[in-house]
């Protein structure tokens, strides 16, 4: 399994808790991974975690049929019973930015869905970039959420992403990754510790090489 996808499972291990985040994280879901087919909504996704969060998101919502249409990889859902806000949201989603991405918890929340679905992790130790493969309007929309959250992001055609070490941990905390930032925090703390032993080090070096001088 990739870190991405480790960090996937982690974090969709938790689910939303009030009515508006539900819809939230559907409504990314279907935005990043899903599409309309006669009869319902299916979702595609990668990473097993993040169809079975699905399944159960969708049960609590109201949807009394979801169904795995496919127990192997890629994972398919299919919500066949989409309860009426759900389906308002998921139609006004596709045009503007609805009223419930206003709220703190569901901005939130809607960022979280875009990471499971679209999002993608380095390892710390190799670097740090946290990125959103999206397009169009849908990059636009994740760079203005996270500038509202005070998180530093750019973009090119095809994503948004984030380079900032700070930046990251930010966005972790935000969707509540929380085993996942303290990872990652102790490796730029240990990183961090090594560039000032590193430079104390050559500090005393120059002075030894002037004294000798």
């Amino acid at each position: 399994m990739s870190y991405s996808q480790a960090v996937r499972t982690s974090i969709a291990a938790q689910d939303p808790v009030t009515p508006c985040c539900r819809i939230a994280l559907l409504v990314a879901l279907l935005a990043f991974a899903g599409r309309t087919t006669a009869e319902s909504y299916c979702l595609e996704v990668e990473n097993a975690a993040v169809a079975r969060q699905a399944f159960r998101v969708a049960k609590a919502m109201g949807d009394s049929a979801p169904r795995l249409v496919h127990s192997s990889h890629p994972y398919q859902v299919a919500l066949t019973m989409v309860p009426p806000l759900l389906a308002e949201a998921i139609h006004s989603a596709k045009l503007e930015r609805t009223k419930f991405l206003r709220r703190t918890c569901c901005r939130r929340t809607w960022l979280k869905g875009a990471f499971l679905a679209c999002g993608s992790l380095t390892r710390p130790e190799h670097g740090y970039h946290l990125e959103f493969s999206a397009s169009g309007n849908l990059v636009l929309i994740i760079q203005d959420l996270l500038l509202k959250e005070g998180i530093r992001a750019r973009r090119d055609e095809r994503r948004s992403y984030i380079k900032a070490a700070e930046d990251i941990v930010a966005f972790l905390s935000l969707i509540g990754a929380v085993a996942i930032r303290l990872t990652y925090e102790q490796v730029l703390m240990g990183r961090d510790l090594k560039n000032q032993v590193q430079r104390a080090v050559n500090c005393d070096t120059a002075n030894l090489d002037r004294t000798v001088e």
